[in-house]
């Protein structure tokens, strides 16, 4: 129960949110993409409430006004949309909203655990802020946070429910938040933190540039200088004028695809080609990783506190060992394996 009577949500099966309801307000369905981020928000009537702006990162949304029959012309469109983007620390923390004119529309300011700042947050035009602390949705209802299948209270910095995975972090409460260090690690979704500088880089790995866009004909071109044209989906992409809106080097729309869908042909094989002797060399590490044992990883890469935790009798098996028990159901090799990745301890 909230102040504004009872709230309902509904989640899917992977815990993403799905629905909101309140008592004495609006119901709002959600839209979620495969990696679990909310793409939309429409109303109950199906009609569109917000459109969030995605590449790499979510850098902002689109905010849908229906315009009443009464106030527009005939042939004007039904509706009038205002774009908002977000600017962020390394946390991923929205720290300013600004409309397209650049213009700050809201701010906030937080202590580490997400808890704003008094006399440091405004939303002196009403835009719709929704998404704050590690860009993660505010509910209004009761003013905590949704980290995927769990609410986050950042009043105690703590969540609200157990952790599904505490049995693997036994040294920390069930409760707690990404290790009692949010300022190095994040958990958007309430199962696994994450080291926010690691996830900076791997965006940053995702990251093309094209050079230079030439228009022969009706069909596009490039010449690119060590970009390397291997990935759509997922990507940022750095393309001049008047090709599509660039947002912090993100070509906002599903134009991306439509777009560079020519350039990823034959005659760019030898640009693709560069990027594989790192490509390769990457694959005989990894390779070569899998054949080491699990105290041969811990000595090489891991701090000696988790031989504290670390089950003793896969101390001596081979990280492929480990894994292939891993999926037999192995308890002991599950334990072994989520510790050999578990950032906090990485030295």
């Amino acid at each position: 129960m909230t102040p504004g009577g009872m709230t309902t949500y509904r989640y899917d099966a992977d815990g993403r949110r799905t629905y909101k309801s309140t008592e004495y307000g609006a119901a709002y369905y959600y839209i979620n993409d495969v990696q679990g981020r909310t793409i939309a928000v429409l109303k109950a009537d199906g009609s569109l409430k917000m459109l969030n702006l995605l590449g790499l990162d979510h850098i902002g949304y689109i905010d849908a006004y229906y315009i009443p029959q009464a106030a527009k012309d005939e042939d004007a469109p039904p509706r009038s949309d205002a774009r908002f983007y977000y600017l962020k620390d390394h946390l991923g923390n929205i720290k300013l909203i600004v409309d397209q004119g650049g213009n700050v529309a809201a701010y906030d300011d937080y202590d580490p655990f997400g808890m704003g700042l008094e006399g440091r947050s405004g939303n002196p035009y009403g835009v719709d802020a929704r998404f704050k602390f590690i860009s993660a949705e505010n509910d209004l209802e009761h003013g905590m946070y949704l980290l995927g299948p769990r609410l986050y209270d950042q009043r105690i910095g703590l969540f609200r429910s157990p952790d599904p995975m505490q049995d693997i972090y036994t040294e920390y409460s069930p409760y707690h938040y990404s290790f009692n260090n949010p300022m190095r690690f994040v958990d958007p979704t309430g199962l696994q933190a994450e080291d926010a500088e690691e996830e900076e880089e791997k965006k940053k790995a995702k990251t093309y540039v094209l050079e230079e866009i030439v228009v022969v004909g009706e069909r596009t071109e490039s010449e690119t200088k060590g970009a390397q044209l291997l990935v759509l989906a997922g990507s940022s992409l750095s393309i001049p004028p008047p090709y599509g809106e660039i947002i912090g080097g993100v070509l906002v729309g599903v134009a991306a695809y439509h777009f560079l869908q020519p350039l990823l042909t034959k005659p760019y094989a030898s640009e693709e080609a560069k990027g594989k002797p790192e490509e390769q060399k990457n694959e005989q590490a990894k390779k070569a990783r899998e054949k080491k044992t699990a105290e041969e990883i811990i000595q090489e890469e891991l701090k000696g506190s988790v031989n504290r935790v670390f089950p003793g009798e896969m101390k001596h098996k081979t990280l492929e060992e480990i894994k292939e028990l891993a999926k037999q159901g192995n308890k002991a090799a599950q334990t072994a394996k989520k510790l050999l990745e578990r950032p906090e301890y990485k030295k």
